[in-house]
């Protein structure tokens, strides 16, 4: 029984990073995001399909980190989380 719930968790897993690859809410997407909120010199450092305990929400399937200069010219450590059915949102990391 684990090893299915295993296995069906490590299967949906892929399908969600597949389609975050191929679709929606792409790490392209979640630079550009960033940088249409004052983010600068943005580079995107992670890709997670596995998002539980990872400042997203539970609705939210993929989260990318990114490094970047805030709009107050700090550094900064950028999360976007998004979904199938959910926009993108940013939280400083």
């Amino acid at each position: 029984m684990t090893a299915g719930v295993a296995a069906f968790g490590i299967g949906a897993s892929w399908a969600i990073g597949e389609m975050a690859d191929n679709g929606y809410n792409n790490g392209a997407e979640a630079v550009v995001y960033a940088e249409e909120n004052g983010y600068t010199n943005v580079e995107l450092v992670d890709t997670d399909t596995l998002t539980f305990f990872s400042g997203c929400d539970d609705s939210d399937a993929v989260k990318y980190e990114m490094t970047a200069t805030a709009p107050n010219g700090a550094q900064a450590n950028v999360i976007a989380c998004g979904g199938v059915w959910t926009a993108l949102t940013l939280r400083r990391g």
